[in-house]
């Protein structure tokens, strides 16, 4: 993933047959785009409330968590996204032990998007 100040993605399977493994007979590639607002920009500039406006297909993230994510190496190329149903309503967590590498899950509906260590 781009570790741009703004902006990040990354190419991740788009699975349909749900094993883990780009299949390049049946699967594509299919990048999700994590990023800032200009308006998100200039209230972090003027240390006002960030408001997350929604987004037709991005995830929108505040400027300094961004920062954040992306020095402690949460955001990188080949990082595992999961974007889960608008019906989710409740956060799970998936097994892990909070080491790298990191997987990415956003919960649209309820403005979350969760880190969590997938390394054993």
């Amino acid at each position: 993933m781009d570790a741009g100040k703004t902006s990040s993605s990354s190419p991740v399977p788009r699975p349909t047959l749900r094993n883990g493994r780009l299949d390049r007979a049946t699967e594509t590639i299919h990048g999700e785009f994590f990023h800032t607002t200009p308006p998100d920009e200039a209230a972090t500039s003027l240390h006002t409330a960030v408001k997350l406006d929604r987004s037709h297909g991005c995830i929108h993230l505040k400027p300094l968590e961004l920062d954040e994510m992306v020095r402690r190496k949460f955001m990188r190329k080949g990082a595992r996204v999961v974007v889960h149903r608008y019906d989710e309503l409740l956060v799970r967590y998936p097994k892990g032990t909070g080491a790298a590498p990191y997987e990415l899950h956003f919960y649209p509906a309820l403005h979350k998007l969760l880190i969590v260590g997938a390394g054993r």
